[in-house]
């Protein structure tokens, strides 16, 4: 029985130290509060830190690039990084991605127009001016809808505006991320409100499909189940919850 102990933990040591020397390059999104985002010199937000807990479970050095979505969504593509974050998954993305079996965040996404206008479902984008974030993915079902008047700008915080300013009627955003784009926009709060819902949205690591991708997403898989194991995962969860109230 020892001997069957003490060769687990050789395996479990060896395993370890393969994973702590290698050094895993992440695209992390810029400016998509509370999730990720560049706060003065630092990344901060929720599936920050949980990426970062996922590979420090499984003893992998990461380092993460903050940078805009749309370049690391393209980066990622060619090989350049290893992962990017925070994606939703389409038919575009499942051709040219790996797809981890862990979610990092379920995307509650909101319908948000001017006040007053009245929405009842997909239909009401028809015929209608619906801006969108340059990069992100939404419902080939409204995309791909010949009906539908879609422009695309850079942030959401620019979508906002469009649609306050008149410009566009609709936009599609992440309910957690219009209430904090709300507290630092006080003239789009008086302007703006949810007028719908849609389905959740699963929020992703995308991987690369070369060899550097497929091990980044092993050892994210791995970590990501340590850690919901071991209650870090609801932790950081918790933590963001409460500061978001």
């Amino acid at each position: 029985m020892k001997s069957t102990i003490a060769l687990f933990v050789f395996f479990l040591i060896l395993n370890s130290s393969v994973a702590a020397q290698e050094q895993i390059l992440l695209a992390a999104e810029d400016a998509w509060y509370p999730y990720s985002a560049k706060i003065g010199r630092e990344v901060k937000g929720r599936s920050v830190d949980i990426v970062k807990a996922a590979y420090k479970a499984i003893g992998a050095e990461l380092t993460l690039d903050v940078i805009p979505f749309n370049r690391g969504f393209i980066r990622t593509k060619d090989g350049h990084y290893a992962g990017v974050f925070n994606a939703g998954v389409n038919d575009e993305v499942k051709r040219n991605y790996l797809i981890p079996r862990n979610t990092i965040a379920l995307s509650e996404q909101v319908v948000v127009a001017r006040s007053g206008e009245s929405f009842q479902n997909k239909n009401s984008f028809n015929h209608k001016r619906l801006i969108l974030t340059l990069g992100y993915t939404y419902p080939t079902d409204i995309t791909d809808n010949p009906r539908n008047q879609i422009d695309r700008t850079v942030g959401d915080v620019n979508c906002l505006r469009m649609v306050a300013a008149g410009r566009s009627d609709f936009t599609i955003i992440d309910r957690l991320v219009f209430l904090s784009l709300l507290q630092n926009e006080p003239e789009l709060r008086q302007k703006l409100t949810i007028v719908g819902n849609l389905e959740p949205n699963k929020i992703y690591v995308l991987f690369s499909k070369n060899d550097v991708g497929k091990r980044a997403l092993l050892l994210f898989d791995r970590g990501m189940d340590i850690i919901a194991r071991d209650g870090t995962l609801k932790e950081i969860e918790d933590t963001w919850e409460s500061k978001l109230r």
